[in-house]
């Protein structure tokens, strides 16, 4: 007899692939329900986790997601449409992975490059795939476009924008109280003359929003708006630069600048260099957004951080919830307050 007959599997021949969830089971001596509660998400004792993630190593286990999707419904993928991946948003979609990941969940990301027709490409590319669920950072107009994520029943989750006639589940920073502090800290330094470098506020909630937040300092302050001052452009750099262009180089130019995002911050900063203008001593900078240049440029750019990963943390729990399956009583707009970080980008005038 063949010293190899009868013998079906030996706990240390490591398998070349088409291991099933019962072959996990046997190997690590538990049963096909724990090991799905542990491949699910579920917290088990530790030694079986131990086990168990021992067996699907030794087995080279790989889930059938696509087996998996067929029986659950579900493909445990959750879509992000991003309106461009710079560092801010590339903050928030790192936590959100991680967040997610460990909830037996993968992230699909798309670019839409803040242009509408490529979104409503990225949002059929996303419901032929199936996916459980809907992220998007920022900034869709269009209510009509997620109609079909209502009628699948797919959660989806707006952040860093409003969508008139779309009521879905929102977070976002308080973009109003964080543009107003950053005003407001600029007259306490004895700016009256203030510029402000703002995004589509016609277009969008949060560039709107800022612009009204810098507004109301203003009014609450009893400063009147100087004509010219205020300027809507774009969320890039090169609006920025243009804009605080055209503001430094007037007949009165501001003494301060407030811009409404880190590039047009960045702008305000390639335009002062190009004037060959100092900071704080000739024209003082407060931006939104705590990004790595900031902290590093000398003097350091005084800004409005807006708290990245619990924005993260707070869109990653609504998901969750709402893919529990649990009937939506309403649904949540959460609003989370920024923080002035104080630098050396401003000049005190009050001590000039």
């Amino acid at each position: 007899m063949s010293p190899h007959r009868g013998i079906i599997h030996t706990n240390n021949a490591k398998k070349t692939g088409g291991a099933t969830i019962q072959d996990v089971a046997r190997e690590s001596g538990l049963s096909v329900g724990t090991v799905s509660r542990y491949l699910n998400g579920y917290k088990l004792r530790s030694a079986n986790s131990i086990r168990i993630a021992q067996a699907i190593e030794q087995l080279d286990y790989r889930e059938n997601f696509i087996a998996k999707g067929m029986k659950t419904r579900r493909t445990y993928t959750i879509g992000i449409a991003v309106s461009a991946h710079d560092e801010f948003q590339v903050q928030v979609i790192r936590t959100l992975e991680r967040r997610l990941y460990a909830k037996g969940y993968t992230l699909v990301i798309c670019d839409f490059e803040d242009d509408l027709k490529t979104l409503e490409s990225k949002l059929n590319f996303f419901l032929n795939r199936y996916v459980d669920g809907l992220v998007i950072i920022p900034i869709p107009r269009s209510a009509a476009s997620f109609t079909p994520y209502r009628e699948r029943k797919i959660p989806v989750i707006f952040y860093d924008v409003v969508i008139t006639g779309f009521n879905t589940d929102s977070v976002s920073c308080d973009h109003l109280n964080g543009s107003r502090q950053g005003a407001e800290y600029l007259l306490a330094m004895g700016h009256r003359r203030i510029g402000y470098l703002g995004g589509p506020a016609k277009q969008n909630s949060s560039a709107s929003e800022r612009r009204k937040g810098f507004e109301l300092a203003l009014r609450n302050a009893n400063i009147p708006e100087t004509p010219g001052h205020i300027l809507d452009g774009t969320w890039d750099k090169e609006s920025g630069y243009a804009n605080a262009m055209k503001l430094l180089t007037s007949a009165d130019p501001p003494t301060a600048l407030l811009a409404a995002n880190y590039r047009l911050g960045i702008g305000a900063l390639l335009a002062i260099k190009k004037l060959g203008l100092r900071i704080p001593e000739d024209v003082s900078l407060v931006s939104f957004d705590d990004v790595d240049a900031f902290e590093i440029y000398q003097p350091g750019i005084t800004c409005i951080k807006q708290p990245v990963v619990q924005i993260a943390d707070v869109i990653a729990d609504l998901m969750i919830e709402r893919l529990s399956g649990k009937p939506v009583d309403r649904y949540q707009h959460i609003s989370l307050p920024s923080e002035l970080i104080v630098r050396e980008s401003v000049r005190n005038l009050l001590e000039a």
